[in-house]
């Protein structure tokens, strides 16, 4: 698939070619977090797989490697320089460009859902290997573009959401179903396909909705919105559950495991997380939380239906930026703490979230540089490709210019193996990524 190295590409782009879809279905657990998803289209299964292979984080060592008749050593190339050579490359691809794209809000707010994963194989497969969908408000009602397809899809005016579009989700199963939730009107909206091109007012919400997930689990939508949660089979109509603390503007996120367990952070007392294990009919307080507490700013969780979730926010103590992760989400550990030596600064992190891409599994992480940095004006974008335990350089976004260039709670969101965002003016923007197409102009 080729790279996209310049502008041009965004501007007048040349279509991907489609490989087809992988077929590998056996993997271990270890493999599933580092990204092996069958379903995917074959250059990225096949990106992923390189990347694991020559990462140690995978669990993949030099003699095993020599087994398979690669033979590092004899090379002259050590596991450690390959590790390295890969989070070179990771913070090149963590730097969004412009697609060429400009929307009509200018809230710097948007909402980013996958269709890659798909689970299953028949005639409409090739729906949900059509890569990342963008929700927002446009002058028309909601409307979406996809980086997979020749034009952007617009949606029809309806008055469900009218003023920002902050979480979208995907139901995969049948004819495909987009559910989108935000700020004003009924907060929510839905599709009736696979194809966002025109979008639905839904059921009330009954508050501005931050964030939805689809639970396969439990065959549901989940949202949140600040001191609730709902959950709907289609968006027509929600079901309310009072979570004191939960969608508060600090706390973000929701992160889900693979047995559908649902881990949301709430202010209340400390702060404390939340977590479900019925699809969202109750919840209850963790039993553990991370380390670390006092935090300042944003606390952030993330997980995509795999093995772990995660858990990022700045210690008070000292400005890092402390990653930390769950496998059931009740009991914590750190995983990292990234301090000023690492972000290159004197200052330290105000804030920063954590997502994980739905489709390779990545990790991204995206802080605010404290006053007084060189580095004040921008956003600071990290990728791990070893869960959690290394990360790329950080790659700077929107230095020297004024605005929102890119909100670090609401602004970005990770599909598709890429990043992408929203400045203050509507201008979209996407870095390369991992294994993923651009996205697509007029």
């Amino acid at each position: 698939m080729p790279d996209f190295a310049s502008n041009t590409n965004f501007i007048a782009p040349v279509v991907a070619p489609y490989l087809g879809v992988a077929t590998k279905v056996a993997m271990t657990a270890a493999q599933r977090a580092n990204g092996f998803v069958p379903g995917k289209p074959i250059a990225a299964e096949h990106l992923n797989s390189e990347l694991n292979l020559i990462n140690a984080g995978s669990g993949v060592n030099a003699a095993a490697i020599a087994a398979n008749g690669v033979s590092i050593a004899a090379n002259g190339v050590s596991i450690a320089a390959l590790n390295q050579w890969n989070l070179r490359a990771a913070t090149v691809r963590c730097i969004p460009r412009y697609t060429g794209l400009t929307t009509a809000d200018t809230s710097g707010v948007l909402a980013v859902a996958s269709r890659l994963r798909s689970p299953r194989g028949d005639a409409h497969a090739d729906i949900f290997n059509r890569g990342a969908v963008v929700a927002f408000v446009d002058a028309a009602g909601v409307a979406a573009v996809s980086d997979h397809g020749a034009a952007p899809m617009a949606g029809a005016g309806i008055i469900s959401i009218t003023s920002q579009v902050r979480g979208l989700a995907f139901n995969p199963n049948g004819a495909g179903h987009f559910v989108a939730v935000g700020t004003g009107g009924n907060q929510s909206c839905y599709t009736a396909s696979g194809e966002p091109i025109s979008f639905i007012a839904g059921g009330a919400l009954g508050g501005a909705g931050r964030y939805v997930l689809w639970n396969p689990t439990y065959s549901r939508f989940m949202a949140l919105y600040a001191d609730h949660a709902r959950y709907s089979a289609d968006a027509t109509a929600w079901t309310d559950v009072t979570v004191t603390g939960v969608a508060a503007s600090t706390m973000q996120g929701m992160a889900r495991l693979a047995n559908g367990n649902v881990v949301t952070p709430s202010s209340v007392t400390g702060p404390v997380l939340k977590i479900s294990t019925n699809g969202g009919t109750s919840w209850a307080t963790t039993t553990g939380v991370p380390s670390g507490s006092p935090y300042i700013g944003i606390i952030s969780v993330t997980g995509e239906g795999f093995d772990t979730v995660w858990f990022a926010a700045v210690r008070a103590s000292d400005s890092a930026v402390l990653v930390a992760k769950s496998t059931d989400g009740q009991a914590w550990s750190t995983v990292t703490t990234l301090g000023t030596a690492f972000w290159g600064m004197l200052s330290g992190m105000t804030q920063a979230t954590i997502k994980q891409c739905p489709d390779t599994g990545i990790l991204f992480l995206c802080a605010s540089p404290g006053a007084g940095s060189v580095h004040q004006a921008s956003v600071a974008f990290s990728a791990s490709l070893d869960q959690g335990v290394t990360w790329s350089a950080p790659a700077y976004f929107g230095f020297g210019k004024t605005g929102n260039i890119c909100n670090s709670a609401a602004g970005w969101g990770v599909a598709g193996g890429r990043i992408i965002c929203v400045d203050d003016s509507g201008r979209l923007y996407a870095s390369d990524g991992f294994g993923a197409d651009t996205f697509y102009a007029t």
